[in-house]
């Protein structure tokens, strides 16, 4: 029999909406909380549980900041808690696995004994440690042209991309004061200038003189003067100044490129040139781990290697093998990082610990799935939540994590949920994996805050693991704008409008919205929402029933599907000249031109050879020009291949769409009443004319594909 100690107990759990439960958690085993939204996972793991362990342990110091959050009888044999987080806010590029874990101490000790030099020259973080060109951070930003300046553009259509809407306001005129000074047109496309032209406008150093403008900078007008510096010159100052500011502002403008000096070890040569086993430390920092695993332990013959062995080995059976130690931590996912946190408690020496693992999908999914597939409004949304489930509000739930660290919360706590914490979810780029900030900016002037264009914001793709995808947020999006524009929310009522959103009165080109229409039977249907507001004053009567909608789109989508059906038939791997993309049109100018060159080059070999009498001239003309036939040939056949191939993949993606298409048509032909969901996945709009006659709209992707 089990001892009672080895348990952890909690009787009569009545937080939020737990119904009086009793639990007992055996310890040094790992236990999951399952259940549908809603039924109470976060109230047991968070809201209980681990606010419990803190708040016993916050008594032990006299420290009273930890709120009670939980209602509950009693509960023994407590333990100190660690909640693991999966969302990932370090932006740190320096910070690698191997510095997360401390492992790169470890490491330096061996190499600074086996080599009999200062163990603290073994870190890239120093100057003097790191690689010249990349500053230890393994990868250089490499400037693309083609993203700074749009060659197929004029200065007056805006060809350079930075100056675009910028918030600093004065580029562009300054451009155009620059240019029109040392006689550049305005209205000639950038590809069109001569050389000269446009080697002052991208790579001027400084002009010769300054030039005065008049601009707006965050809402204030402004009268300076300035040097004008070309648009590739000054991006590659920004680059050169390693400042974080400057890189932000030009990431978008770069591809990033491993460094070629170090390799991405992130070492300088002389740091490179100690070895331990025969390699440096910057190539067992690039090894994936499991590899370095196998080749440590192997030629094991130093008694520091033990720690690193047995954190490689947690490493590995936590299924991260794939990594390697010289791996930016702002890069890895939010489960990779919640792996390798995990890795970094269970090896310490501290032992009898919980460890709650944190879940936020249930809440933000719900979300959206109500107001994606159901078609709800924000304010629906908050009613629901509020009703029917027990979700944390974001500002309890912000003050909950704050408690958590041993923080006050200072702000109020919203304790109901409301139309605008929905809209601001819907509209959060964060849950699709994207971290984005620089949104803001403090202006000096009386402490005003002013909005930063897109432009200027810093985007981190990838940053942590998503919770939706970013076609579901994109559709939200689309959602959100339609009904902005269209001036229509979301079903107020118990009845579900299955095409709310969708409708549009041909007419005035307002939104239709859902309504009961009540002749022998109640049916529902839509009618203008401008009419049904100002009356025969600003539009007419455009009522319709909902069933007459879906049997007219039903019939809409069989026809369709056979367009879609005699296209798939039709469809061969050969040249579409109507469908061929830039990228074909391109190499097959090249492959054009190429083959007049070789025609040309053929004519002047006969010419020469007919010219010519004297046997050794001829065979020596011969053989010049096999030559160069052959190397003609040989690039003719590389661009044979490639527009091929580039026709192949086009062909194959344009059949897979269909035939995805064709999946949507069926559901919903054979749906009594189809999801919402996949109707906005097809339908753009549908136009209500007052005849009752229904015009459908497919999606803009789709219909090209027709």
């Amino acid at each position: 029999m089990e001892k009672k100690e080895s348990f952890i107990e909690y009787n009569g759990i009545k937080t939020n909406n737990l119904k009086n439960i009793d639990i007992k958690i055996k310890k040094n085993t790992l236990i999951s909380i399952a259940g549908p939204s809603g039924s109470g996972k976060s109230s047991l793991a968070y809201t209980t549980i681990y606010n419990i362990s803190r708040f016993e342990e916050a008594k032990l110091k006299n420290d009273d900041s930890i709120e009670k959050t939980y209602r509950i009888k009693d509960y023994k044999n407590i333990v100190p808690a660690v909640d693991l987080k999966q969302i990932n806010l370090n932006n740190n590029p320096r910070s690698t696995i191997a510095t997360f874990l401390n492992l790169d101490s470890e490491f330096k000790k061996i190499y600074g004994k086996e080599n009999k030099v200062s163990p603290a020259i073994f870190t890239f973080n120093m100057p003097n440690s790191a690689c010249e060109m990349c500053k230890g951070l393994g990868f250089v930003y490499s400037l693309d042209q083609d993203k700074i300046v749009d060659e197929e553009k004029s200065i007056k259509e805006g060809a350079f991309i930075p100056w675009r809407k910028s918030t600093l306001g004065y580029e562009e005129k300054l451009l155009i004061k620059f240019a029109e000074d040392n006689m550049i047109p305005l209205d000639v496309k950038i590809s069109k200038l001569s050389p000269k032209e446009k080697k002052l406008l991208l790579y001027c150093e400084k002009s010769e003189k300054k030039y005065r403008v008049s601009y707006k900078a965050y809402g204030k007008s402004r009268n300076k003067e300035f040097y004008y510096v070309g648009i590739i010159t000054q991006q590659d100052e920004l680059k050169a100044s390693n400042k974080a500011s400057g890189l932000q502002k030009i990431k978008k403008y770069t591809e990033i490129k491993e460094c070629p000096v170090c390799k991405g070890q992130r070492f300088n040569k002389s740091i490179l040139s100690y070895k331990f086993l025969g390699k440096s430390i910057g190539e067992l920092y690039s090894m994936e781990i499991s590899k370095l695993y196998e080749f440590l332990k192997k030629q094991n013959k130093d008694e520091d290697m033990n720690f690193i062995l047995i954190l490689l080995k947690e490493i590995i059976d936590s299924n991260l093998g794939y990594l390697n130690l010289n791996r930016s931590i702002p890069t890895l996912s939010g489960g990779e990082l919640q792996r390798i946190r995990l890795v970094n408690i269970l090896s310490s020496q501290i032992s009898n610990m919980l460890y709650v693992i944190d879940e936020i999908k249930p809440v933000i999914e719900l979300i959206f799935k109500l107001y994606i597939e159901d078609g709800y409004g924000f304010q629906k949304i908050s009613e629901i939540l509020n009703t029917k489930y027990n979700f944390p509000t974001p500002s309890e739930y912000y003050r909950m994590k704050h408690l958590e660290r041993g923080r006050i919360y200072k702000h109020k706590v919203q304790e109901n949920w409301t139309k605008d914490m929905v809209r601001n979810i819907l509209k959060n780029e964060v849950y699709t994996g994207t971290l984005i900030t620089h949104k803001k900016r403090s202006v000096n002037i009386r402490g005003k805050i002013v909005k930063l264009p897109k432009e200027e914001h810093f985007i981190f793709e990838n940053h942590h693991e998503p919770i939706i995808s970013k076609e579901i947020f994109k559709l939200a999006q689309e959602l959100r704008n339609k009904k902005h524009k269209q001036n229509t929310s979301g079903a107020k009522t118990k009845y579900n409008y299955i095409f709310s959103g969708m409708c549009v009165c041909n007419e005035c080109g307002s939104g239709m919205s859902g309504m009961i229409i009540k002749r022998k039977v109640s049916e529902k249907g839509y009618d203008c929402s401008r009419y049904r507001q100002y009356s025969t004053k600003v539009c007419n009567c455009h009522e319709i029933k909902e069933k007459d909608i879906l049997i007219h789109l039903n019939e809409f989508l069989k026809f369709t599907k056979q367009r879609y059906l005699k296209e798939i038939k039709s469809i061969k791997l050969e040249q579409k000249q109507d469908k061929v993309g830039n990228d074909i049109f391109k190499l097959q100018n090249k492959l054009n031109i190429l083959n007049e060159e070789y025609k040309m080059l053929i004519n002047q070999k006969i010419k020469e050879m007919a010219s010519c009498n004297n046997p050794m001239q001829r065979e020596i003309i011969e053989n010049t020009y096999k030559e160069l036939e052959k190397e003609k040939m040989q690039i003719i056949t590389y661009l044979q291949e490639a527009i091929q191939n580039d026709e192949k993949k086009n062909l194959e993606e344009k059949l897979t769409k269909l035939k995805t298409s064709l999946e949507y048509f069926d559901e919903i032909i054979n749906a009594k009443e189809p999801s919402r969901f996949i109707l906005q996945m097809i339908i753009d709009k549908i136009y209500i004319h007052r005849d009752k006659i229904i015009r459908f709209k497919l999606k803009t992707d789709i219909e090209k594909l027709i």
